[in-house]
């Protein structure tokens, strides 16, 4: 990640960083948290927040017809443990479970958050502060 973050010069290294490129039709959050904290963030603005988003390994990317302060406000009002709290798996998960038919289906729901979410990870993109940068 961290050649990655290099290739990026215009990225504060101790921050995740809001990018608004005048090319662009989208606005990317860095966030560097890896694809499944973004990938899970980005569920949770899309479900959630009303906010249609992407996430990928390095970012989550968000439809630039938003204001930017606007779209930070609402990325710094979420929380990590509400994030986690309403992460649901689908049905192909819970069948992986063993002896999921066993368990009633919030502890299905809970079992898969114990082993499948990096609380630390997504705590950490999440407690980091977010900069704007306006590019091009």
């Amino acid at each position: 990640m961290e050649q990655q973050r290099q290739e990026f010069s215009f990225l504060s290294p101790d921050t995740n960083t809001l990018v608004v490129s005048a090319q662009d039709e989208r606005m990317n959050w860095y966030t560097f948290g890896g694809s499944m904290v973004n990938q899970m963030l980005s569920r949770h603005f899309t479900e959630f927040c009303g906010l249609a988003s992407e996430g990928n390994e390095l970012s989550i990317s968000f439809d630039l017809r938003m204001d930017a302060h606007a779209l930070l406000e609402k990325i710094e009002a979420v929380e990590a443990d509400d994030v986690i709290a309403r992460m649901s798996f689908d049905l192909a998960a819970v069948e992986a479970l063993k002896f999921h038919q066993t368990l009633p289906p919030e502890l299905q729901q809970r079992v898969l958050r114990a082993r499948l979410v990096d609380r630390a990870a997504l705590s950490r993109v999440m407690e980091l502060g977010t900069e704007v940068v306006f590019v091009g």
